[in-house]
């Protein structure tokens, strides 16, 4: 249900490739000062990648995306409010 919800919004706010890609990074270093790497992984991971393969994006880019925004995300302390 998130996957399509996801997936039809990010068709309809007439985002292309490179502004999705953007707006993961913010998404996933913004989760990364709050979460686990395996945590972000699991719960980003399913709704993001229908709507990356929507927008034509390689899975494989895609995944390194997301791992070395963990990597980055292990670097900088947890941030709890």
């Amino acid at each position: 249900m998130a996957q399509r919800i996801s997936a039809s919004w990010m068709s309809a706010q007439g985002f292309g490739s490179i502004g999705f890609l953007l707006m993961t990074n913010v998404l996933l270093l913004i989760a990364g000062n709050f979460m686990d790497p395996s945590e972000i992984t699991l719960i980003m991971a399913p709704i993001l990648y229908p709507v990356e393969v929507r927008l034509g994006v390689d899975p494989v880019h895609f995944g390194i995306l997301i791992a070395v925004n963990m990597e980055v995300g292990l670097c900088h302390p947890p941030r709890w409010p």
